[in-house]
């Protein structure tokens, strides 16, 4: 004869496992949600808070468009190295026009634009900044007419230099530039 009783208190047992199982699974889940939800809220509140404290990212990006148009009328288009170094020759004619020796030129030929340069861009060129140290001897007013006439001839200023001696009426200079430079896409 089969035993109905230990059949029916091993179903409501099995059952009753089950469904403490399927609380526990339950509760856990929904204490996982919580803990999300509230992870979620933490970060929102800090993406509200740095957008407030960056501001307008359209502006921001408007702006290096515009800075990036503005380059590209300082700029002059170069197909090579070769090319762009030659332009340099520029320099020996302005600085003979002025009476003013150069006593060195260091270009050097990589791109100090920084990273963000892919939103810098111009849609018929890359722009391309390169950084130019000049070493000078001249008259000091001679000095201050070179470098009206360098700007006058697109290039940029990043930072100058005097060293004068007391007995002498010349100075040497050394002069950091900036040149921009376009590539044809």
């Amino acid at each position: 004869m089969i035993n109905y009783r230990n059949n029916f208190f091993a179903l409501i047992g099995l059952l009753v496992v089950m469904l403490v199982g399927l609380l526990y699974f339950n509760i856990s889940t929904i204490a996982f949600n919580n803990r999300s939800l509230q992870e979620i809220e933490q970060i929102q509140s800090h993406i509200l808070e740095s957008r407030s404290k960056i501001g307008d990212i359209g502006a921001i990006v408007k702006g290096y468009r515009e800075k990036t148009e503005s380059l590209s009328f300082l700029a002059t288009e170069y197909n090579s190295e070769i090319d762009y170094l030659s332009s340099l020759e520029i320099l020996n004619t302005i600085c003979s026009e002025h009476d003013i020796r150069i006593d060195e030129i260091m270009p050097r030929l990589e791109n100090t634009l920084p990273q963000i340069q892919s939103v810098l861009t111009d849609p018929k060129h890359i722009v391309e900044r390169y950084a130019l140290d000049l070493r000078v001897d001249g008259r000091f007013l001679s000095v201050g007419e070179l470098l009206d006439e360098l700007v006058d001839n697109d290039f940029i200023v990043r930072n100058l230099e005097f060293a004068s001696k007391p007995s002498g009426s010349n100075v040497k200079a050394i002069i950091g530039l900036y040149s921009y430079r376009l590539i044809a896409k």
